[in-house]
C-alpha cells in the first residue's frame, strides 16, 4: 500500500476532493466505476481508473478503488471525495470497484470473490478509522437514502442514493459474501483473561524496572490501538501493573 493515497501524491488536473463541510457520520457508500474489469493476467483495474480521475475534467472521485488483486486508497477518509450528486459528500465515505455494475452475473467467480472481498477490507479499513477517530460504530447492513440523510451509519448502494441516474454496484453485486467478509473482519476478538501480573524476578535492572518497563510498553501499544477490544485489554493491562505499591515499582 503507497504511503501516500494516490491523488494526494498524484494531485488532479481539477479539483476532486477538499475538506469535509459537515460532520462525517458513518455512512458508506459502494459504488463501481464502470470501468472494464481486468479479468486476465495481474489487475491493473484499480490504477487505471486512478490514472483516469487524476486526468478527468469533471467532478467524480472515490476514497478507495478495489480490484481483483488489491485496493488503492485515493484519498484520506477525513476529506470529503466528489463521488455523490446528491449531497452525501461532505458526511459519507465513497468506496469503489474497477468494475462494471452489469457484468457480476457473468464475470468469472474468482475475479468476483477476490474483488468483493478487497472491497470488504477496506469498508473495514474505512469502519475501524471511524470507530477510532470518531466512536462511530458502522454496523455490517444495508441503509436507506431517508436513513442516510438522518445519519444512520451503514452501507448504501451509490444507486439508492440517486435511482435516476445511478445503478452501481448493481442488481447482482453480491452483497452477502461482502457483509460475511466485511463481519468476519470486524468481529471482537474475545479477550483473554489478564492473570495478576506475578512478582519481576530480580536482575541486574532490579524488580521494580521490569514493573516500570512493560508499563511503558503498554501505553505505547495502547496509543496504536486499532481495535476497542485491543484497547480494553491494555487498560487492564496498565491497571493490573499501576495497583503494585509503588515501592515495587522503584528501581
Amino acid at each position: 500500500m503507497p504511503t501516500k493515497p494516490y491523488l494526494i501524491a498524484h494531485p488532479p488536473k481539477e479539483t476532486q476532493y477538499r475538506e469535509r463541510r459537515r460532520g462525517i457520520t458513518g455512512c458508506i457508500v459502494i459504488h463501481t466505476a464502470e470501468s472494464a474489469p481486468d479479468v486476465k493476467g495481474p489487475d491493473d483495474g484499480n490504477l487505471n481508473v486512478a490514472k483516469f480521475i487524476e486526468n478527468r475534467s469533471d467532478p467524480g472521485c472515490y476514497h478507495s478503488l478495489s480490484d481483483s488483486d488489491d485496493s488503492l486508497p485515493l484519498v484520506p477518509f477525513h476529506m470529503a471525495t466528489f463521488g455523490d450528486g446528491t449531497g452525501s459528500n461532505d458526511f459519507a465515505i465513497h468506496l469503489s470497484m474497477a468494475t462494471q455494475a452489469a457484468r457480476w452475473a457473468t464475470l468469472p467467480k474468482e475475479w468476483r470473490e477476490a474483488c468483493v472481498k478487497n472491497l470488504a477490507a477496506e469498508a473495514a479499513r474505512a469502519a475501524k478509522w471511524l470507530q477510532r477517530v470518531h466512536d462511530i460504530t458502522v454496523p455490517g447492513k444495508r441503509i436507506s437514502r431517508e436513513q442516510s440523510d438522518a445519519g444512520m451509519a451503514g452501507f448504501i448502494a451509490h444507486a439508492q442514493r440517486d435511482p435516476g441516474r445511478r445503478s452501481d454496484p448493481g442488481a447482482d453485486f453480491p452483497w452477502a459474501l461482502f457483509f460475511i467478509e466485511y463481519n468476519r473482519l470486524m468481529a471482537d476478538p474475545v479477550p483473554s483473561p489478564v492473570p495478576e501480573p506475578a512478582p519481576a524476578k530480580p536482575s541486574k535492572l532490579g524488580r521494580g524496572a521490569h514493573v516500570d518497563h512493560a508499563i511503558k510498553d503498554l501505553r505505547v501499544a495502547k496509543e496504536n490501538a486499532d481495535h476497542p477490544a485491543k484497547l480494553a485489554k491494555i487498560n487492564i493491562a496498565l491497571k493490573a501493573l499501576k495497583s503494585i505499591e509503588p515501592k515495587e515499582r522503584t528501581a
